[in-house]
């Protein structure tokens, strides 16, 4: 097993998945991710310092934190879009694209606002990995069509390389955030 491999087997015994839906837990999800946009220049000020939208109070949401030892390390938002709730970011941006196939009766998963707390970031490379993992259940789990996701160019290679990822289109922008989103 190569070390990266040995590191993630290790977070997965440290850390605690717990679904946040009201309370204190969506509220440090809602400031983990503002903290982490906000300090990758992703995006503007908000006096608020919490990130979170209408989307994270649809019926298909499933929001996510990553504990360790008790602590929010990490945090992602799920939702699952069918053609009775296709509500997700993604149709927000390129629901062009994805209409006509919810209209056949395909279905998505949509992961959005990975955030990994950004004072960890350099000790846990694994976390963003621990934390997608339930992306992939959530596939399974729904038996979805498909994983998409709208993410920075920079990330696309690591998409590719994990999830076997591929671009559907040009990129895009998606309000607040202040670079080009690719699908």
């Amino acid at each position: 097993m190569s070390s990266f491999a040995r590191n993630i087997m290790d977070l997965l015994d440290r850390i605690e998945y717990r679904r946040c839906d009201t309370g204190e837990d969506l509220e440090a999800v809602f400031r983990l991710r503002y903290e982490a946009f906000h300090a990758h220049g992703l995006l503007d000020t908000i006096v608020e310092q919490k990130l979170v939208d209408r989307l994270d109070e649809t019926p298909n949401c499933y929001c996510f934190g990553v504990f360790m030892e008790g602590e929010l390390v990490s945090t992602v938002r799920l939702h699952h879009l069918t053609r009775d709730i296709p509500e997700a970011p993604t149709m927000t941006v390129f629901g062009d694209r994805l209409l006509p196939r919810l209209a056949r009766s395909e279905t998505f998963i949509d992961p959005s606002r990975l955030a990994v707390d950004p004072k960890l970031t350099p000790a846990m490379r694994g976390l963003p990995y621990v934390t997608l993992r339930l992306a992939v259940i959530a596939n399974t789990f729904f038996d979805a069509t498909a994983c998409i996701s709208m993410i920075r160019e920079e990330h696309t290679a690591f998409y590719n390389r994990i999830f076997g990822s591929v671009q559907v289109g040009e990129p895009r922008l998606y309000p607040p955030f202040t670079m080009p989103i690719y699908f």
